[in-house]
């Protein structure tokens, strides 16, 4: 009876041995691969020098940008616009910009104009040559801009009024965001 209790046993231990190395081969087997694709960024906007700051609606062409590739203008974060010093008080002025795409894959830009001193306005339209010549203008925010391609942009500042001998910064901020 001892013989069979201790087989018993030794027969049990050994179950548990097995069991035991058994899951513990289990969890040592364990393969993880990774698939999948990185994707670089496949759209980015430059943004070419200002043109001259004006009168409202005095330009009648398109800026020499407008026929430029989109790879010749900078290819940087930030752009100070400068509208100069001498801007007459409650008056709308001009300039142009030229926003190209380097990317393989067309996007779509969003504009936001943010801030501005008192009275201040700030608007950006994109420009086309129109049929019987001058400028024909359209929102800027929600257009498509191609692979390599170019759009003009023009940036409409209507100046705060102030009184004789005051002063009036500037402060309107213009965000491009492109996806």
């Amino acid at each position: 009876m001892k013989t069979l209790k201790r087989s018993a046993t030794w027969i049990a231990a050994a179950l548990i041995l097995l069991t035991t190395v058994g899951v513990a081969m289990a969890h040592l087997s364990v393969t993880i691969t990774s698939v999948g694709t990185v994707v670089g960024q496949t759209k980015e906007l430059t943004i070419s020098a200002q043109t001259a700051v004006g009168l409202f609606a005095l330009v009648a062409t398109l800026p020499a940008c407008a026929t430029q590739a989109a790879s010749t203008f900078p290819d940087v974060p930030t752009v100070s616009l400068n509208w100069g010093a001498t801007l007459q008080s409650n008056t709308d002025y001009e300039t142009f910009i030229c926003i190209g795409n380097i990317g393989a894959n067309a996007g779509t830009i969003r504009v936001t104009v943010t801030g501005g001193a008192a009275g201040e306005t700030c608007a950006v339209e994109q420009v086309t040559a129109g049929l019987l010549g001058g400028l024909t203008a359209t929102a800027l925010d929600g257009a498509t801009i191609a692979s390599n391609g170019v759009v003009v942009a023009r940036l409409h500042l209507h100046t705060p009024a102030v009184g004789l001998n005051a002063v009036a910064a500037l402060s309107s901020r213009v965000s491009f965001t492109f996806s």
